[in-house]
């Protein structure tokens, strides 16, 4: 080197490291929805109804991170897959709720082919009223409501492949076998 030059090493140019590639989808997840959440009454309450009587799985039972004294139960299907998901926040001695603008109507849960009429027995066996059953967009309906006068719909689907636009699947945990246990 002569004096007076001075030497620059060239780096060479920068490639980020390739992105990785995105998980894969969970087989039958719901692409769009991840789980809902109501508010109910009495938490021993709620929590009987949807395990012994819809025979839920209390996937996890935790706390509303903005009021600790309160619980977050976590309902769903035997794996706990997104998309089965119905949380509550049970604060006790909370009034009954009213029907709002904007408000979801019912919340619905994709049962087996055949098994209408097993829920409908199961139901009132449990003391729980039914709507007789209907059919909206071609799939049957039966209708019912929670202690806390949530609306309920079991949905059996109008096709084999799980619904509509075939998004709509049947959890494990809906079936006329009578097999509840998670």
């Amino acid at each position: 080197m002569a004096a007076g030059e001075r030497f620059f090493r060239v780096a060479p140019p920068f490639h980020p490291p390739p992105r990785p590639e995105p998980p894969s989808r969970v087989p039958h997840a719901n692409p769009r929805l991840h789980h809902i959440t109501a508010i109910a009454s009495d938490p021993r309450r709620n929590l009987a109804f949807y395990t012994d009587v819809l025979g839920l799985r209390l996937v996890k039972r935790t706390v509303n991170f903005d009021d600790p004294r309160t619980y977050h139960f976590y309902y769903g299907d035997r794996v706990g897959t997104p998309g089965s998901i119905l949380t509550f926040f049970p604060w006790p001695g909370l009034a009954r709720g009213r029907a709002g603008t904007g408000q979801a109507s019912a919340t619905a849960f994709s049962v087996g082919p055949d098994s209408l009429a097993f829920w409908e027995e199961r139901l009132h066996a449990r003391g729980v009223a039914t709507n007789a059953q209907t059919s909206h967009f071609g799939e049957s309906v039966l209708t019912l409501a929670d202690p806390d006068g949530l609306v309920l719909e079991l949905v059996r689907p109008a096709s084999p492949t799980g619904g509509r636009r075939g998004r709509t699947r049947t959890f494990p945990w809906n079936t006329p076998s009578g097999d509840f246990t998670p």
